[in-house]
């Protein structure tokens, strides 16, 4: 669902039960970007995977970057699915452009 914000669940929800990742496809300013598919409907997704530890210095620009995707509603920004915190890695999920 667009726009939703993070979901921080200490652990509870591991994203890797909704998501699968595929193949990587590049690096972020912050991260490794795979090519995903979301299992419950089947569609293709960017997962974009932080090391939470590694970046802490950055952790403020991290969260301006989710808070201003998940902002965004225009044809000309990659949309935002979700983000997810899992053990000491940040997971945003947004929508896959070829």
């Amino acid at each position: 669902m667009p726009g939703r914000p993070a979901e921080r669940g200490g652990g509870a929800f591991d994203p890797r039960s909704a998501y699968e990742l595929v193949h990587p496809v590049g690096r972020g300013s912050f991260g490794e970007v795979y090519k995903g598919v979301d299992k419950r409907s089947g569609e293709t997704v960017a997962i974009k995977l932080i090391d939470l530890e590694a970046a802490e210095d950055e952790i403020d620009d991290i969260q301006k970057e989710i808070a201003m995707i998940s902002a965004c509603d225009s044809d000309y920004v990659t949309r935002y699915h979700a983000s997810y915190i899992h053990g000491a890695t940040l997971w945003i999920v947004m929508e896959f452009v070829d």
